[in-house]
């Protein structure tokens, strides 16, 4: 599926409040935390975090980077199990969230470039409180 077509997919099953993103700023620091363990260690560091990873989409897209999982096929792999899932609502910002952020991680990109990248999911509301819950909760 090309990114148009899910990004249509997408925004005609996002309806949440600012408590439905509250509840997604755990996994952004998770992956914010990883982006750190990457950046200090490289990205096989996290195959010994794997098994421990409760979600799913996490656990699997993280197993694929490791991997060597190339990044178009990854994030088709990832959309596709949103999509067989059926998420709606702050479930479906949740995987939105993870899909982006294993992304970014597989890319390399800057631990802070990533906090940033995954706050704006939050809006520009949201986007301070992201950032203090992440620099409180590490």
């Amino acid at each position: 599926m090309d990114n148009m077509t899910f990004a249509v997919w997408v925004s005609d099953r996002l309806h949440f409040s600012d408590n439905d993103k509250r509840a997604c700023f755990e996994t952004a620091a998770t992956i914010v935390d990883m982006a750190v363990d990457v950046r200090r260690n490289g990205l096989l560091s996290l195959d010994a975090k794997i098994p421990s990873i409760p979600e799913f989409l996490l656990r699997e897209g993280i197993r694929l980077a490791v991997d060597s999982t190339d990044p178009e096929t990854l994030r088709e792999l990832m959309q596709r199990w949103v999509i067989a899932g059926d998420y709606r609502d702050a479930e479906l910002l949740r995987r939105l969230v993870i899909i982006d952020g294993v992304l970014a991680i597989v890319n390399g990109e800057n631990p802070n470039s990533i906090r940033i990248r995954l706050g704006t999911f939050f809006g520009e509301d949201l986007q301070q409180e992201f950032s203090e819950y992440g620099k409180n909760n590490n």
